[in-house]
């Protein structure tokens, strides 16, 4: 029964060594998901932006008005025609640069710790009175 004891004695601070090895791969992976979600939500959001900004531009909303150059988030929109002057049948292209600042630290590994990428919607324009407001 001693020889038991005494070797439980020598194994005390086991679990707790394993414990610290482990939790430095668990939280590297539960910053990937939780990066990965929020990545994933600011790139639907700019998507969605993009694309309803750019269906109030065809269907009659001013090209220089707030709603539909109005910034997104902390980045502003662009637009561009095509022809320039605008024409009913031609396209809108509105394209927004975004950048998303990673939570876990990424630059430890070698990457940069920003991505930044590009949304566009390009329509048809369907009107050529640009006095609507998309609001």
């Amino acid at each position: 029964m001693k020889r038991i004891f005494r070797r439980l004695r020598h194994e005390a601070g086991q679990s707790a060594i394993e414990f610290a090895l482990m939790l430095i791969p668990f939280m590297f992976l539960f910053m990937a998901i939780l990066d990965a979600g929020l990545y994933f939500i600011q790139y639907v959001g700019a998507t969605n932006a993009v694309r309803e900004r750019a269906r109030c531009a065809v269907v009659g909303g001013a090209m220089d008005s707030t709603a539909v150059l109005e910034d997104i988030g902390p980045e502003t929109p662009t637009h561009t025609f095509s022809p320039d002057p605008p024409e009913v049948g031609g396209s809108v292209k509105i394209s927004l640069e975004w950048t998303y600042e990673w939570i876990a630290p990424i630059e430890l590994l070698g990457l940069s710790g920003t991505t930044t990428r590009t949304s566009e919607s390009t329509m048809r324009l369907e009107t050529d009175e640009f006095d609507k407001d998309c609001s």
